[in-house]
């Protein structure tokens, strides 16, 4: 599974900073302070590159700023309220004003610049932060293990918007569309809810049942799991599996993850990684 992730990583996360960079031959390495020629960790949980064309990647023991050559390495430090809340890193976000979020395991913070972090409050109840979002008024949404927040940008702090149902806290993944509507995708349903969370929408989903991710791309939400693929237009509403259970044992493409990326859907299988043609209707094997 490494092998897996490393190979994964290398083809989107490291492809993306080789993209970039070619755009921007005036990209200034890093200064050496704190420099490191590796990752603090192997087990990379997030990334997200910058407008200077840093990557942040995550990892399940610090953060990392990677200038296509070094890391940069931050940790949690005790007692130094300017560094990371925890280790642990869950999400990384950027925001239509170009500042860098960070969810972890015990809050969330933003990039404040010169090597330090501003902390959000947030209720102890609400602390592990899995997601980030951002609606087209420039508004800013933590989803938690328990609820979803909204963050308040002049006090500096949140207030719970949304509570999960207790059958919806296995796994849960929300997106808001260009309408800032919410959508979650559960274990086995996807609701919509308009901006104040009132429920107006809710399918089930078949094709992802167990679903390990989802992803919202050019206005469809697609949700894998080990039970298939399933499409949602959000435009027309309309839901469509795209292959079943059988199809997937089969031929190996149980995936692992999902990732939107190069106008593609790419399934992280065991063994492979997938792109999906969707004209065509096939997997094609990105790894043969």
């Amino acid at each position: 599974m490494k092998k897996l992730v490393q190979t994964y990583i290398y083809i989107i996360l490291l492809g993306v900073c080789a993209s970039c960079t070619s755009h921007n031959n005036r990209l200034v390495r890093l200064s050496a302070t704190n420099l490191f020629p590796t990752l603090s960790s192997e087990d990379v949980t997030a990334f997200v590159m910058d407008e200077n064309g840093y990557m942040w990647i995550g990892t399940s023991n610090g953060l990392n700023l990677f200038d296509g050559k070094n890391y940069r390495q931050y940790m949690y430090m005790p007692g130094d309220s300017s560094s990371l809340m925890d280790n642990y890193i869950n999400f990384l976000f950027k925001d239509q004003r170009k500042r860098i979020w960070i969810g972890t395991n015990s809050g969330v913070c933003q990039y404040a610049g010169a090597d330090r972090f501003k902390t959000v409050a947030i209720p102890q109840e609400y602390r592990k932060i899995n997601q980030i979002l951002e609606n087209s008024e420039k508004e800013i949404f933590f989803v938690t293990e328990t609820g979803v927040l909204s963050y308040n940008e002049q006090k500096n702090k949140c207030e719970g918007i949304f509570t999960y149902s207790s059958s919806s806290r296995t796994r849960s993944i929300f997106f808001i569309d260009n309408e800032n509507r919410f959508w979650q995708v559960t274990t086995d349903s996807i609701y919509c809810y308009t901006d104040s969370l009132n429920k107006i929408f809710s399918c089930s989903n078949p094709a992802a049942k167990n679903v390990v991710n989802a992803v919202m791309d050019n206005n469809c939400i697609w949700s894998a799991g080990g039970n298939g693929l399933l499409k949602l237009d959000l435009a027309t509403l309309k839901t469509t599996v795209i292959q079943d259970s059988a199809y997937f044992n089969q031929a190996d493409i149980v995936p692992r993850n999902i990732i939107a990326y190069n106008h593609k859907i790419w399934l992280i299988a065991k063994k492979n990684i997938y792109s999906y043609n969707e004209s065509t209707n096939e997997f094609l094997n990105e790894k043969k």
